[in-house]
């Protein structure tokens, strides 16, 4: 007797299947961005803003807190280019500072509507000992202003109701929070002097300000705190876009198990009847 599969088709299944890979593809993309890194230091505040700056051919004649050589006077008819070691700290008040492993971290995630949110970086020498594997030994380097907080204009990674995991050292609603009396700065190379460069620190953002050139971003907000932007948003219509992109990849997840689930039960009822088939004969 011939078998007839009357409950499954081969090109349903491969649709399936396809559906599938993209899915996993899309996590395995999303897991490999670069995770922004962080180096512990003794330095504080007042050591940083004494450390020379380095002339450089490549990144291994830089320090170990360097983020890399980087061109900052291109070469002439007559004239040599300059590179110099690369540079960026945060230091909270007289603990010691932090070092930012890449440039592109250093500053808040700026969200679809502009507003602020600070990241949470991973420590490097944990991460690098563990061979890429612990990504758990988390801070969350920039904080928010608890006022504008409260408006809305900020917000940061969740921190687990663990003040630990906020550089500042308070977690609040699983957000972490400035502490009033304590300054955040972040401290860089200034290069506009060719002749007379040397590390700064100024303002981090959500911090109190009165004009720009107190702030590391340069930006005075209007509402007088330093920020990225001056058109910052408030966080209502963000937090709802994140919650609904929440809601989507569960529905994402759950539709994916219901597949798997639907083409296990397929093909089990598949080799069930098929072995009745073959009784009858």
């Amino acid at each position: 007797m011939k078998y007839k599969n009357k409950y499954i088709k081969p090109k349903y299944l491969i649709f399936r299947f396809f559906i599938l890979l993209c899915f996993f593809n899309i996590n395995k993309t999303v897991l490999s961005e670069q995770i922004p890194l962080f180096k512990s230091l003794k330095y504080r505040k007042e050591d940083i803003e004494a450390l020379p700056v380095f002339i450089c051919n490549n990144k291994t004649d830089c320090p170990f807190y360097s983020s890399g050589c980087i061109n900052v006077k291109p070469a002439t008819e007559t004239t040599k280019a300059i590179n110099i070691c690369n540079m960026s700290f945060i230091c909270h008040g007289n603990l010691r500072c932090k070092a930012y492993e890449s440039e592109n971290h250093n500053i808040f995630h700026l969200d679809d509507g502009n507003a602020e949110i600070g990241i949470a970086f991973v420590n490097k020498y944990t991460y690098t000992k563990s061979g890429g594997e612990n990504i758990e030994n988390k801070t969350i380097l920039q904080s928010c202003n608890n006022k504008l907080y409260k408006k809305g204009f900020c917000s940061t990674e969740n921190c687990k109701n663990n003040d630990t995991m906020c550089y500042t050292g308070v977690c609040n609603n699983d957000v972490c929070i400035k502490k009033n009396s304590i300054k955040d700065y972040i401290c860089r190379v200034n290069y506009n002097d060719i002749n007379n460069m040397k590390i700064e620190c100024k303002l981090s953002n959500q911090e109190p300000c009165i004009s720009n050139e107190q702030c590391d971003s340069n930006i005075c907000h209007p509402l007088n705190y330093c920020t990225s932007s001056k058109s910052i948003k408030p966080l209502k219509k963000i937090i709802l876009k994140q919650r609904f992109k929440s809601g989507l990849t569960f529905l994402l997840y759950f539709i994916t198990f219901l597949l798997v689930i639907f083409s296990i039960i397929q093909i089990s009822t598949k080799y069930t009847s098929k072995n009745k088939d073959y009784k009858k004969i």
